[in-house]
C-alpha cells in the first residue's frame, strides 16, 4: 500500500508540473503564452525535474511545429528550458497558516 501512495504522490506531482509547463507554451506554437503559480504544500517540487519536463515540451513543440526551427522564428528565443523555469512563481507552503496567508496574497501578486 505504502508503494501505491508513492507512486500517486508521483504522478500527481507530474501532472502538476507538466500542467505549469503548457500553460506557458507560447501563443505562436498554438499555447497560451502564460504563466503559473506553483503552491507547493508537499515539498516535492524539483527544479531538475521541471527542467526535464520542459525540455521534453521544447521537444514535442520541434517536432509537431518543423517549420519552425529557423531561429529567426517569432517566439524561438523563449523555446529554452530556463524561460519556462522563470515562468512559474513558487510558493512553499508548510503550515495551514502560510497557505491562507498566499492566498490572499495572490490578490495582491496578480494585480
Amino acid at each position: 500500500m505504502q508503494f501505491q501512495k508513492k507512486i500517486t504522490i508521483l504522478s500527481a506531482s507530474f501532472c502538476r508540473i507538466q500542467l505549469a509547463i503548457n500553460v506557458q507554451i507560447p501563443v505562436d506554437y498554438g499555447g497560451l503564452g502564460g504563466k503559473a503559480i506553483y503552491i507547493d504544500t508537499e515539498g516535492s517540487f524539483m527544479v531538475e525535474r521541471v527542467y526535464q519536463i520542459a525540455e521534453g515540451c521544447i521537444s514535442d513543440i520541434m517536432e509537431y511545429f518543423p517549420c519552425h526551427h529557423d531561429k529567426s522564428s517569432s517566439g524561438q528565443e523563449n523555446l529554452q528550458p530556463e524561460s519556462f523555469l522563470a515562468g512559474i512563481y513558487y510558493f512553499r507552503i508548510c503550515s495551514y497558516t502560510e497557505q491562507i496567508a498566499v492566498i490572499n496574497y495572490l490578490e495582491k501578486f496578480l494585480g
